[in-house]
C-alpha cells in the first residue's frame, strides 16, 4: 500500500509516496516537526509530487521531476534531497541572492561560511555554532536591501568521512546517503544542534574555509580585493547574470560594512575558538 509524507516549508512544499515504509519512515525522522503536515490538511495546499517506486532493490523517481533511477536506498534517498534543496534553490533565486554556504551566528549578526564541497563549511560553521547557534547549512538566501540571510529548515549533512562532526552528531536520527560526488554521507535533523530559528539575521562576515589535514595552527585574514571576485562568483547564485550579481553582493557589503576573511584550519573545533575570538577582536575595534 502506498503511504504519503508530506514537508511544508517556506520556500516550496512535497509530498513524497512510496510503499517503502521504511524510507519515508527514514525521512520523517530528520525533518523539523513544523516542517511535517497532516496527510488530510485542512487547508488545500499545492505539493510538488515525487512519487518512489520499487522494484527488486532498483528506486525509480517519477512525478513532476524527470524520471531518476537508483540502485540502493542511500542513492534514492540523496536525489530525493536533492530534488528538494534545488527546488528551493530555483524558487529562491528567481527574486533574492543565494550563495553556497553554511551559516553559524556571531552575538546578534550571522556569519556565512562560504566554499565549494570539500571546503570545511560545515564543518567550520558547526564548531562555530556552539558558541551562539548555527542558522542553516548548504544555502543562505540573502535579502539584499537589508543584508540579512535565513535557511530553509532543511537538515544539514556531514559526510562520514568527517569522524570528528558525526562522532559529535551522528549518534541520533539521521538519514545515510551516498552520491559519487558526496560518497556517504549522512543529512541529521536540526534539532541536535543549538539552532537559532528568527526568520532573518543580518550579516557580519563571510568566511571561506580551506580545510587541509595535518597539524597546522588555524590562520585567519583578511582577504584583499583582488581575490574577492574569484571566490564570490563560485558561490553566487541568481538573480541576475554572475557579474550583475558580483557587483550586487560587493555593494550590499561596502553598504553594511560586512567583511570578508578566509580560514585556513586542520581542526574545526581550534579554529572555531580562534575564529570567535578573532571576529570579536575586530568588532571591539569598529
Amino acid at each position: 500500500m502506498r503511504q504519503a509524507l508530506r514537508l511544508h516549508f517556506d520556500y516550496d512544499s512535497f509530498e513524497l509516496s512510496s510503499k517503502s515504509a521504511k524510507l519515508l519512515a527514514a525521512f520523517r525522522t530528520v525533518f523539523p516537526e513544523d516542517t511535517l503536515t497532516p496527510d488530510n490538511p485542512a487547508a488545500e495546499q499545492s505539493y510538488h509530487s515525487i512519487e518512489i517506486s520499487e522494484t527488486g532493490g532498483v528506486f525509480q523517481i517519477e512525478g513532476e521531476s524527470p524520471s531518476l533511477i537508483a540502485s540502493s536506498f542511500e542513492e534514492i534517498a540523496y536525489a530525493i534531497m536533492r530534488i528538494m534543496s534545488d527546488s528551493f534553490v530555483s524558487h529562491v533565486s528567481e527574486e533574492q541572492m543565494v550563495m553556497h554556504a553554511s551559516t553559524a551566528v556571531f552575538g546578534s549578526t550571522a556569519v556565512l561560511f562560504s566554499g565549494s564541497s570539500g571546503s570545511g563549511k560545515t564543518s567550520l560553521a558547526l564548531a562555530f555554532s556552539e558558541f551562539d547557534g548555527f542558522v542553516g547549512d548548504e544555502c543562505a538566501y540573502i535579502n539584499v536591501p537589508s543584508a540579512t540571510v535565513r535557511h530553509e529548515a532543511f537538515p544539514f549533512q556531514i559526510k562520514e568521512c568527517n569522524v570528528d562532526m558525526m562522532s559529535r552528531y551522528g549518534a541520533g536520527a539521521k538519514l545515510d546517503v551516498y552520491e559519487d560526488a558526496v560518497g556517504e554521507a549522512s543529512y541529521l535533523p536540526l534539532d541536535a544542534l543549538h539552532r537559532y530559528t528568527e526568520k532573518r539575521i543580518p550579516i557580519s562576515a563571510v568566511v571561506f574555509p580551506a580545510y587541509g589535514p595535518g597539524n597546522e595552527p588555524c590562520s585567519i585574514a583578511r582577504i584583499s580585493p583582488t581575490e574577492l571576485p574569484e571566490l564570490i562568483l563560485g558561490s553566487l547564485i541568481g538573480p541576475s547574470k554572475p557579474s550583475s550579481a558580483l557587483a550586487t553582493c560587493l555593494s550590499m557589503c561596502g553598504s553594511h560594512g560586512i567583511r570578508f576573511y578566509k580560514a585556513a584550519y586542520s581542526d574545526a573545533s581550534e579554529c572555531a575558538e580562534t575564529l570567535y575570538e578573532f571576529l570579536e577582536k575586530e568588532r571591539q575595534r569598529r
